[in-house]
């Protein structure tokens, strides 16, 4: 018999526990105090990449539930994934199982093989899914498909020396290569630490907020445009008008070309200008 091979955990079981255990203590803090209705918090994943720290009570309790339920999600694939690993690698007509109902069952090895096969399929597709999700909304921001922005990533395509396999992708990738989300992190903790109010910190309804964020913006696109004299995306742009002039150009040459054949065989098939002899 050959030697047993060795299993290699997807997720650190640790790092992921001490994270959920986090989460759980704010979840408790939240529901703790009934009479608050606006929370700060900077335990929330979304304000470690640079959110808003103040949140409405059910947004925060929405937010931190799903983190928690995605971090138990990871750690159920780790699990299974080892049992599954464990339930091939046995020679017993039996094996039991720990992980696949939440409670000790003794399944016979083909069935066991079988049920942890199911779920292990379906937890990858769930991650696979929310990760491909998630990139693919980053690739549109970055492509310009919610609005004209300049880029806040220095870090895309074949950079060897951050990534020595493949290629930095838009999403993850470029959030794991840049150091921005930590300065930004210090930089509020420092607007914080002198009492510095900025537009994140400041309370308000969500249209108030967002209605100063929207004329500032109109006010950049009028005084800046991301696509200025001489840079890469001007380049990018003229080529792409002067790509679909000479598309329409064409389409309107062939259209011509084929109405004058089509006269020419309605004439042909009418029979104008026979001699009838």
């Amino acid at each position: 018999r050959s030697k047993r091979c060795k299993w290699k955990p997807s997720v650190d079981v640790e790092v992921c526990m001490g994270r959920k255990r986090v989460l759980d203590e704010e979840l408790e803090r939240v529901r703790a105090d009934r009479n608050s209705i606006i929370f700060e918090s900077d335990v929330c994943l979304s304000v470690q990449l640079g959110g808003n720290r103040v949140f409405k009570r059910q947004d925060l309790v929405d937010e931190l539930m799903y983190e928690i339920r995605e971090l138990g999600q990871r750690i159920d694939l780790n699990n299974i994934d080892r049992e599954l690993h464990d339930a091939y690698a046995t020679r017993k007509e039996y094996f039991e199982s720990k992980y696949l109902h939440g409670y000790s069952l003794l399944l016979w090895t083909n069935n066991a093989r079988m049920a942890l096969e199911m779920r292990q399929s379906r937890l990858c597709a769930l991650s696979v899914s929310k990760e491909v999700v998630d990139d693919i909304l980053d690739w549109m921001l970055e492509g310009w498909y919610f609005g004209e922005r300049e880029s806040q990533f220095k870090v895309l395509g074949y950079v060897p020396t951050i990534k020595a396999t493949g290629k930095v992708r838009a999403g993850q990738d470029q959030i794991s290569s840049v150091a921005q989300v930590v300065a930004k992190m210090k930089t509020r903790a420092n607007n914080r630490r002198n009492n510095i109010a900025t537009a994140q910190s400041t309370q308000g309804l969500m249209i108030e907020k967002a209605w100063e964020v929207e004329v500032g913006a109109q006010q950049k696109l009028e005084s800046l445009k991301v696509a200025r004299d001489g840079n890469e995306h001007e380049h990018m742009l003229n080529e792409t008008e002067t790509t679909l002039k000479f598309g329409i150009f064409m389409m309107t040459l062939m259209y011509f070309r084929a109405m004058t054949f089509l006269k020419r065989e309605q004439k042909s098939w009418a029979g104008e200008g026979d001699e009838i002899g």
